[in-house]
């Protein structure tokens, strides 16, 4: 795993925190005026009090299904059912079209969203949407401590250990940190009639290998002139959304990374941050190296066949390294790219160090006497700069198998 370098993401973080704030404190705004109108039905004209940008019907009606007993389209539009036809959120709650466990908790309900309001509380939204990941998992732990009078329909506490029990408040919370919009069509910004959305985000981070593996593409690409969206990274959930709706936009949250990695090996399991590695806090250990071990002489003819892959732990045991390259398949993987090794071996046979200096002396003659030996033989051998290798497909492994190939 390469850890994700501080100048990918300098300055990002705030950008999309601005972004998407608006929609988060508009909904959950939304909800508590909600919460005030079953306690106070003369209060059902005000359900927009306090919204700035998601205001409008198609949105607000989106919302109230989340807590109404009935379905989105009859509530727009007429119904021969048994309730009547409603157009207008008050009608909602005139006609009593609200889901019974809303009308029972709706108090309970309203002191969490209070809270996800108040800049001095542990939930302030912003920080849910831009702390870093050790940081969330203590605002996780606080939750369970704190909001124990939060149950589900059959009695248990909604905030378990390791994840958010489903029902109307993990509905309530998909809602309000809403990663399907943000990923599908995007969060309307409140300074301009943009939206910022997945594509934006994976964009403007531009990291183009996967950090988890180092080996696939990841690009951000836009097609025609309008710049119509044409493939971008997968987003992982480092804690998965489906046990940790509150995180689903966390800045911090949101890994980009190759189907492989998100969709086969990561899936939605929960990785403690203690155990495994968490690409913006760290990467694979120091000492941990990528090398290989020939079969027999025919490995230095660039036979890829007679080239073993192999990661070499220089006698260090990290526990976190170890089970990340585990958790990926990492060497089992790598195994497969012995053909990279065997080319690199076959070309330093080619181009030895008297070689190479002879290549730097004929270079020295025509007026180049900058290029040392080394970057010479860098750029044969096509090594990455340290901050080149997030970008670079296999760029460890070959960063890591040069650096033994110097001293051939």
């Amino acid at each position: 795993m390469i850890q994700i370098p501080e100048s990918k993401y300098k300055n990002l973080e705030a950008v999309h925190l601005v972004n998407i704030r608006g929609y988060v404190i508009d909904t959950i705004r939304f909800f508590l005026n909600c919460c005030q109108i079953i306690a106070d039905p003369s209060l059902a004209a005000r359900y927009k009090e306090g919204l700035h940008i998601y205001k409008h019907n198609n949105t607000l009606f989106a919302h109230i299904q989340v807590i109404s007993n009935r379905f989105y389209r009859p509530l727009k539009k007429s119904s021969s059912g048994a309730h009547p036809a409603v157009s207008t959120i008050p009608e909602v709650f005139s006609n009593k079209l609200i889901k019974t466990e809303f009308v029972q908790n709706c108090s309970r309900y309203q002191s969490m969203l209070l809270d996800m309001l108040e800049p001095s509380s542990e939930i302030y939204c912003e920080k849910l949407l831009n702390s870093k990941p050790d940081r969330l998992i203590d605002i996780y732990r606080y939750i369970t401590k704190t909001y124990t009078h939060l149950k589900t329909t059959n009695g248990k506490e909604v905030f378990a250990p390791d994840h958010i029990r489903k029902g109307l408040l993990y509905e309530i919370l998909c809602r309000i940190f809403n990663y399907d919009q943000f990923r599908d069509t995007g969060i309307k910004t409140p300074t301009s009639s943009n939206k910022w959305s997945a594509y934006d985000l994976c964009n403007q981070l531009n990291i183009n290998v996967c950090p988890y593996c180092n080996r696939m593409y990841t690009f951000t690409i836009y097609t025609g002139s309008a710049g119509k969206a044409l493939t971008r990274p997968e987003l992982d959930h480092y804690f998965p959304r489906s046990k940790y709706p509150l995180f689903a936009l966390s800045f911090y949250n949101l890994i980009p990374s190759c189907k492989v990695c998100n969709s086969t090996f990561k899936r939605d399991e929960y990785l403690n941050i203690d155990d495994f590695l968490h690409p913006y806090l760290d990467g694979a250990h120091a000492q941990y190296k990528f090398d290989y071990t020939p079969v027999d002489m025919d490995a230095f003819d660039g036979d890829k066949g007679k080239v073993n892959v192999i990661i070499n732990r220089n006698h260090m045991q990290h526990v976190k390294t170890d089970k990340s390259l585990k958790k990926f398949a990492i060497e089992d993987i790598y195994k497969m790219h012995n053909d990279v090794i065997a080319d690199l071996i076959y070309k330093r046979k080619m181009y030895p160090d008297v070689t190479i200096k002879q290549i730097a002396s004929v270079l020295h003659g025509a007026g180049l006497s900058s290029l040392t030996s080394e970057d010479i033989f860098n750029s044969i051998f096509n090594v990455p700069k340290t901050v080149e290798i997030i970008d670079t497909s296999l760029g460890k492994l070959r960063s890591d198998v040069t650096d033994q190939l110097k001293w051939l």
